[in-house]
């Protein structure tokens, strides 16, 4: 029931990141679905990710995928809508901010540029942070400043 990203897209990604690192940080896995990305920078060496899955039955597919990757006690399943994880989040003032943010929402999903905004609003993300969103190639995201939006 879930949309993964295609492994030539997360080959992309991947070579796009390399010249950032993508070990020690804390990533958060937003829309996580398979848990495939999260997952991912687990195995590259990223110290921790937060997975957050609204559907019940893939959070329980993540959990199994990170048992048996051997990755489970460097990870959590958050089941909940996006929304609500980014309220709690916002509460909790002693959680040391992500380095990476990965958005992979429906391509069909007409909020995107709220929940974007969001994250740009709120302090989940370190200061020299990177966010990343896949969506559709119909999809425009508006410019802001401080904020370039590339494509792998």
């Amino acid at each position: 029931g879930t949309r993964t990203m295609t492994d030539r897209l997360e080959t992309s990604l991947f070579e796009s990141l390399v010249p950032y690192g993508i070990g020690g940080e804390r990533v958060l896995d937003l829309y996580a679905g398979s848990g495939s990305l999260g997952i991912e920078m687990l195995s590259r060496g990223t110290d921790w990710c937060d997975f957050v899955e609204q559907n019940s039955g893939v959070c329980r597919v993540i959990r199994e995928n990170l048992e048996t990757t051997k990755l489970a006690d460097r990870g959590k399943v958050h089941q909940m809508t996006v929304e609500r994880y980014m309220s709690v989040a916002e509460g909790m003032s002693d959680v040391a901010p992500y380095d990476i943010i990965t958005l992979d929402p429906p391509y069909a999903d007409p909020d995107i540029e709220k929940t974007l905004e969001h994250v740009a609003a709120c302090p989940m993300l370190a200061g020299d942070g990177i966010v990343v969103i896949g969506h559709a190639t119909q999809v425009q995201l508006e410019e802001e400043d401080g904020v370039r939006w590339g494509s792998a």
